[in-house]
Protein backbone atom coordinates (compact mmCIF):
# COMPACT_ATOMS: atom_id res chain seq x y z
CA UNK A 1 0.00 0.00 0.00
CA UNK A 2 2.99 2.58 0.42
CA UNK A 3 4.11 2.18 -3.05
CA UNK A 4 4.50 4.80 -5.54
CA UNK A 5 2.36 3.35 -8.67
CA UNK A 6 -0.97 5.30 -8.10
CA UNK A 7 -3.04 2.01 -9.47
CA UNK A 8 -1.82 -0.51 -7.27
CA UNK A 9 -2.64 2.10 -4.59
CA UNK A 10 -5.89 2.70 -5.59
CA UNK A 11 -6.32 -1.14 -5.87
CA UNK A 12 -5.29 -1.68 -2.05
CA UNK A 13 -7.77 1.53 -0.92
CA UNK A 14 -10.69 -0.05 -3.08
CA UNK A 15 -10.29 -2.95 -0.72
CA UNK A 16 -12.86 -1.87 1.89
CA UNK A 17 -10.67 -1.88 5.71
CA UNK A 18 -11.43 -0.47 9.15
CA UNK A 19 -7.18 -0.10 10.07
CA UNK A 20 -4.76 1.73 7.78
CA UNK A 21 -4.14 -1.57 5.68
CA UNK A 22 -6.69 -4.54 5.15
CA UNK A 23 -6.13 -7.19 7.25
CA UNK A 24 -5.57 -10.80 5.87
CA UNK A 25 -9.46 -11.82 6.40
CA UNK A 26 -11.03 -7.97 5.36
CA UNK A 27 -8.40 -9.25 1.93
CA UNK A 28 -9.70 -12.32 1.51
CA UNK A 29 -13.70 -11.19 1.93
CA UNK A 30 -13.02 -8.90 -0.73
CA UNK A 31 -11.37 -11.43 -3.16
CA UNK A 32 -13.84 -14.05 -2.95
CA UNK A 33 -16.75 -11.54 -3.40
CA UNK A 34 -15.06 -10.27 -6.54
CA UNK A 35 -15.14 -13.94 -7.81
CA UNK A 36 -18.26 -14.67 -6.77
CA UNK A 37 -19.40 -11.45 -8.69
CA UNK A 38 -17.30 -12.23 -11.38
CA UNK A 39 -19.47 -15.48 -11.74
CA UNK A 40 -15.67 -17.45 -11.10
CA UNK A 41 -16.50 -19.10 -7.79
CA UNK A 42 -15.68 -22.61 -9.06
CA UNK A 43 -12.46 -21.02 -8.77
CA UNK A 44 -13.43 -21.84 -5.12
CA UNK A 45 -13.56 -25.26 -5.07
CA UNK A 46 -11.63 -27.35 -2.76
CA UNK A 47 -10.30 -30.39 -4.54
CA UNK A 48 -9.08 -33.13 -1.19
CA UNK A 49 -7.95 -35.59 -3.22
CA UNK A 50 -5.43 -34.16 -6.23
Amino acid sequence: MNGSDPKKRAQWEAIPHEGEIPTPEEWLYYAVNILIENGDEDLLRWYPNL
